[in-house]
């Protein structure tokens, strides 16, 4: 075939040099198509084999509630719905941390609120007066997703109820909550809410939520 190609547009049969250095060029280019395959191969296996071996976890709040906090409200209690996916190796979540980002730029770390037991329900009152949301210390987010192992492909949901300190409900109106998070190896991952200004606003905070802390 090379002969034939060479015999038509160059008017004349190719070299034995000629030859050998046409079929070198299609062994090497053989040769490097096979070695980028089995390249991309290698690295599709072990990007799968990461997925088995390597959580990917990712949170989203998906809805979050104001209320007054402390003797004269100079407080404010944000308690969030959050739901926690993973896409990779089975997992737990733990290392919580939240904050809230005011409009005026500070940031105030908050101190969440553990509840007194699993069995205890809890209540936030809209300021229509009616009940807006009730759960129960079974569903408290640490706690839940540090005993419970997210699988992959699997996806947790809890709630949690976290003070900021000298942070009034009105400064809260439009600041971006945010939540931190950790995997089992350590790996830190955030979600942010934007609290919309008054909405979501209740009147009072749970009852008998127990101790502020860290644990």
């Amino acid at each position: 075939m090379i002969d034939l190609l060479a015999k038509h547009w160059l008017k004349r049969p190719l070299s034995y040099r000629e030859d050998l250095a046409i079929l070198g060029v299609f062994v090497f280019l053989a040769c490097f198509l096979a070695w980028q395959n089995q390249y991309k191969d290698a690295a599709d296996a072990k990007e799968n084999l990461a997925g088995l071996t390597v959580p990917h976890l990712q949170g989203t709040i998906t809805r979050a509630w104001q209320a007054p906090a402390g003797d004269s409200g100079q407080n404010v209690l944000v308690t969030s719905q959050s739901m926690i996916l993973n896409s990779g190796a089975p997992s737990i979540a733990t290392d919580f941390k939240w904050k809230l980002l005011l409009k005026n730029g500070r940031v105030v770390w908050g101190q969440r609120v553990n509840p007194v037991s699993v069995n205890q329900k809890f209540t936030l009152t809209s300021e229509s007066g009616r009940p807006d949301l009730e759960y129960s210390g079974a569903e408290y987010l640490p706690y839940k997703a540090a005993e419970n192992r997210i699988e992959t492909n699997g996806a947790l949901t809890g709630f949690v109820s976290v003070v900021f300190v000298d942070a009034t409900q009105d400064e809260a109106d439009g600041a971006q909550f945010v939540m931190f998070f950790a995997d089992a190896q350590g790996k830190e991952y955030s979600a942010t809410f934007d609290l919309t200004p008054g909405q979501d606003r209740v009147l009072t905070q749970p009852k008998k939520m127990g101790k502020i802390g860290s644990k």
